[in-house]
């Protein structure tokens, strides 16, 4: 809960963290610097790393129970049945325990274009099943397929998706069955969160959609998808003659279907920075869990997300782009404050954050399939105050709680990037060597990045509280960070030189005082034989008093 302290607070609103942060989640401890990516699919709990990444499609769905026995009863070059409906079903059940980096791996690994690869299946279909394929396109309608009671109770789901898909460069049909379908896809009325008055009917209930209702969308999408068939809607035969070939459609499933918006909306929870990311091909549906996981530690779920966005800020074309917009049109600011109180609407919005660097953790990326994957082995985390100013914060872990935690001035936040500058590695040996210029770390940045998530952790002042608090902060990826010189060494260092400048005019001011002083010498050496010892010479008085007598006898 964020209240307001004193009159130059901000006046920030409840935040429910009965939606936010589940009670039990503050319970969970998770250690300051850590961002725990487990390794729990099937693929890595039963076989090495170094045997999983040469295997193939076809022997991870034989290990995760999908062998030939289910595959022979899909038949090519006719009409989707219900034992097609059925092996689906096992298809997408089993896609739980594949990795996505192994999906990605198999799909990467196909390099015919588009158009060739679909005239392809439609040529040859047993050629290319079993393995997964990347197509892009645009997603034109969605229907549900449900699933009889008896095989939704072995398959633990009671119905799927089946999503067309145009693709770019080609006029063939793409259906995908998936379980995944980004949430701002849906109309109103599929989305058991709507209360609006257009969605109710005149008892007040919702009103019940169809077994296998559908609608029309126009969505830019891709999908990391597995060749099940090739599909036939035969034509009814006339007399006499035999049935005519119909429309042709190749099959596929897949864990998910992407999206990949290239303008910001603000009614589909798109803003300029996922915009952005997604013309690089991050999948925007990854926001629907990301949004989910706020105020709690980081899991797996959000690891998709975060390692996509690792991976497209690496590359040296998106630098230019931050680069570039950064100078052009300088990236919003938001308060602490607004992260706090509208993380929804901020998460992946590209941003500019001013930031005091106090400690830099080098992370160690455990999962090996990711590490191959991105070609990198860590990351780093800063730990860093954002400076408040007058504003004042207050966090509750339930509206009556009289014992909030405080923050005044500052408020603490973590940055996630790949590559560290130089002046922080210099900071860091420093630091090491115990040659920093002050006990503890201060650096000063700026960075232009991505806001991720809220995420919480154990921190001292957390444990210190007690009752199970946790600290809840905004985390940032970036790779794009500018340290500035510290504020007190440019004054330490303008003293210094306004010393040097002092000590320097002293010694001009001497040096011509004392040649002043030896040219007077000479001159008082050079006239001595003609000046006088003192007063007038008596002789020449006694001249003058001569010459005046003369004058007045005459």
């Amino acid at each position: 809960m964020l209240n307001p302290l004193q009159p130059t607070t901000f006046a920030l609103l409840y935040l429910v963290f009965g939606t936010l942060v589940s009670h039990s989640a503050f319970a969970q401890s998770e250690e300051l610097g850590s961002l725990p990516w487990q390794e729990d699919r099937l693929s890595d709990r039963i076989i090495p790393f170094s045997i999983t990444n040469s295997t193939t499609a076809r022997q991870m769905l034989e290990i995760a129970g999908i062998g030939d026995s289910q595959l022979r009863f899909l038949i090519d070059y006719e009409p989707i049945a219900a034992k097609d409906i059925d092996t689906t079903g096992h298809v997408l059940h089993s896609f739980y325990e594949l990795d996505s980096s192994d999906i990605k791996r198999w799909s990467n690994s196909q390099t015919l274009d588009t158009a060739t690869l679909l005239n392809a299946f439609l040529e040859t279909p047993d050629d290319y099943r079993v393995d997964f394929y990347r197509i892009r396109g645009t997603v034109t309608r969605v229907q549900r397929q449900p699933v009889v009671e008896e095989a939704a109770r072995l398959l633990g789901f009671r119905s799927f998706f089946w999503v067309w898909l145009k693709p770019l460069d080609s006029d063939i049909s793409v259906r995908i069955a998936t379980r995944k379908l980004p949430v701002a896809w849906f109309p109103p009325e599929w989305k058991t969160t709507t209360t609006t008055d257009t969605d109710q009917t005149e008892t007040g209930k919702k009103p019940v959609l169809a077994p296998d209702a559908s609608f029309e969308l126009s969505q830019p999408a891709a999908v990391n998808g597995l060749l099940l068939k090739v599909a036939e809607e035969q034509e009814a035969a006339q007399e006499g003659m035999e049935p005519s070939r119909g429309v042709q459609e190749v099959v596929l499933a897949a864990q998910r279907v992407e999206w990949l918006p290239q303008k910001a909306s603000t009614d589909q929870g798109i803003n300029t920075g996922v915009a952005m990311l997604s013309k690089y091909e991050f999948d925007a549906g990854l926001l629907d869990d990301l949004r989910k996981s706020n105020g709690k530690k980081m899991n797996s779920s959000d690891t998709e997300a975060f390692f996509q966005i690792m991976s497209i800020i690496k590359s040296a074309d998106v630098r230019r782009e931050i680069e570039s917009l950064a100078k052009g049109s300088p990236p919003p600011q938001p308060s602490i404050s607004d992260y706090l109180q509208k993380t929804r609407q901020l998460q992946g919005e590209f941003i500019t954050l001013h930031a005091d660097v106090r400690q830099i953790t080098k992370i160690e990326i455990s999962n090996k399939k990711m590490k191959y994957r991105l070609g990198i082995d860590h990351y780093w985390q800063l730990d860093a105050f954002v400076y408040l100013g007058d504003e004042a914060i207050e966090l509750k872990i339930k509206k009556d709680d009289k014992e909030g935690l405080v923050y005044k001035y500052r408020y603490p936040v973590q940055i996630c990037l790949i590559d560290l500058p130089a002046e922080l590695q210099t900071a860091q040996t420093q630091i090491q060597h115990g040659t920093y210029r002050s006990n503890s770390l201060h650096e000063d940045i700026t960075l232009n990045g991505f806001f991720f998530k809220l995420w919480t952790y154990q921190s001292a002042r957390t444990i210190g509280a007690g009752e199970n608090r946790t600290q809840l902060s905004p985390l940032f990826v970036t790779n794009n960070v500018v340290v500035h010189e510290p504020t007190g060494l440019n004054s330490t260092r303008s003293s210094i030189y306004l010393g040097i400048s002092f000590v320097v005019l002293l010694i001009v001011i001497a040096g011509l005082l004392t040649r002043t002083n030896r040219v007077d010498d000479g001159f008082r050496k050079h006239t001595e034989p003609t000046r006088h010892a003192g007063g007038l010479n008596e002789d020449f008085l006694c001249d003058l008093e001569a010459a005046d007598n003369h004058e007045a006898a005459s």
